[in-house]
């Protein structure tokens, strides 16, 4: 069986590859939001097409809303917020894929994790910077 860090490791992954593949196809990043099912796959999250017209935090927080939610009627093992936010890390201000993401079984106090992975285009493509990656957990 998984350990919980190898599990989570997997779902950080997974985030990563959606965001750079939406950042290729888009050259930006609107909110996006998967469910994590108990069988360990991946159920996207489709927002009415009206949520589309508010501005990005309304988004982050609906699909938050909605992954707790999910959580707590036990109905997913967690979920997985991916947006993109700007940081700066003493080398100026930067773009940064954000994933947040709760499980169910964590052990951290609140259960939730945020992992910053500052970013550039490069040749019309996504480049991330692992270097520069950070977490906040709590």
């Amino acid at each position: 069986m998984e350990n919980f860090e190898d599990f989570v490791e997997r779902y950080i992954n997974a985030g990563i590859d959606i965001a750079v593949h939406i950042l290729n196809e888009k050259r930006l990043l609107p909110p996006y939001s998967f469910l994590i099912n108990h069988d360990g796959n991946l159920q996207t999250v489709i927002p009415n097409e009206a949520d589309f017209l508010f501005e990005d935090h309304v988004i982050i927080d609906y699909f938050k809303d909605f992954g707790n939610q999910k959580i707590s009627e036990n109905l997913n093992a967690g979920f997985c917020v991916i947006y993109n936010s700007k940081i700066n890390k003493g080398t100026g201000i930067s773009d940064a894929i954000t994933l947040f993401f709760k499980f169910k079984n964590d052990t951290l106090p609140l259960k939730t994790r945020v992992y910053y992975f500052p970013y550039f285009f490069q040749n019309q493509k996504p480049y991330i910077n692992f270097e520069l990656a950070f977490s906040s957990e709590g």
